[in-house]
């Protein structure tokens, strides 16, 4: 707030942020170290990681997409030394009351990472599972969590460079294979807080081409890129496909774990609030780069 060009340090915002955590919040922090502790040792050097790509993954629901997903990711041309994905299998535990069905579910799903992992062995996917007692987790939760054990895992290796944390979701169609390059290299260049990506839908299931809900969802498309490349203002942030700035994300106190959507939009509303880059605050334009798009990635 007092000097919206600032520029975040990785660990002096980890260490911080788990500081607090320690002392004013035990239980996320003893939650965090309960995830943290099931990730597989990581095998790549974190000083050549470019990239994390973190995934929340309903684990009673996704085991259909899980394979397709990692699929996409396997097939990037970023070398796969140069990029990890974190994957956060949570559930609903409903106070126990349907733990038979939840442990059905989530075997299928890790049945699919595994067999994953064994066929693509290259691509280094490391995950956790969590059941959320009581009522369902919100998204905004799930996903700071998540990040929470990235970052903590960050902290732990000792990574010092700041490092491009791309959100995604566990149901990708498709992914061009220069995506995770192009967000990085955009990410370089500009020294941007947020980096966005191209987004289109798949067509509704079971509708043809020129149904109108699949017409409507082209159109949603067309829209948003056409806005994201010849207007000025705030970029298209979807929770799909948005890369941030780890430090950055640590600076501005992540995500609002209250939340059941829109937990992205907030996040970079937030950022683009200290940055002071509103549209109606130009007089206080921070002159850094709050965010840009990869038009190479989509």
């Amino acid at each position: 707030q007092k000097d919206p060009a600032h520029k975040p340090v990785l660990q002096q915002e980890l260490n911080r942020y788990f500081r607090f955590l320690q002392d004013e919040q035990p239980a996320i922090a003893d939650h965090l170290i309960e995830n943290y502790d099931q990730l597989e040792p990581a095998r790549e050097d974190v000083g050549r990681l470019r990239c994390v790509v973190a995934i929340p993954v309903a684990g009673h629901q996704e085991y259909g997409n899980m394979y397709d997903t990692l699929a996409q990711l396997n097939k990037q041309s970023m070398p796969k030394d140069e990029f990890e994905v974190v994957l956060y299998l949570n559930l609903p535990g409903a106070f126990g009351e349907n733990d038979r069905e939840l442990a059905e579910s989530i075997s299928l799903t890790l049945g699919e990472i595994e067999r994953f992992r064994s066929e693509q062995p290259d691509l280094q996917v490391r995950y956790a599972v969590s059941t959320y007692r009581g009522s369902s987790p919100f998204i905004g939760e799930i996903r700071a969590d998540l990040w929470n054990i990235i970052g903590y895992d960050m902290h732990m290796r000792g990574r010092d460079e700041d490092i491009l944390v791309v959100s995604a979701d566990a149901d990708i169609a498709h992914l061009n294979s220069g995506y995770l390059e192009g967000m990085v290299q955009t990410f370089d260049r500009e020294a941007a807080d947020i980096v966005t990506a191209g987004l289109y839908w798949q067509g509704a299931p079971g509708q043809d081409y020129y149904s109108y809900t699949n017409r409507i969802l082209r159109y949603q498309a067309f829209l948003d890129n056409v806005r994201d490349r010849y207007t000025s203002g705030r970029l298209h942030t979807a929770d799909a496909n948005t890369g941030i700035s780890l430090a950055t994300y640590f600076a501005v106190g992540g995500y609002d774990r209250s939340l059941e959507i829109g937990e992205m939009n907030l996040l970079a509303d937030r950022i683009r609030r200290y940055r002071c880059a509103y549209e109606d605050d130009v007089t206080q334009e921070s002159g850094a780069t709050v965010e840009a798009k990869s038009y190479n990635s989509w």
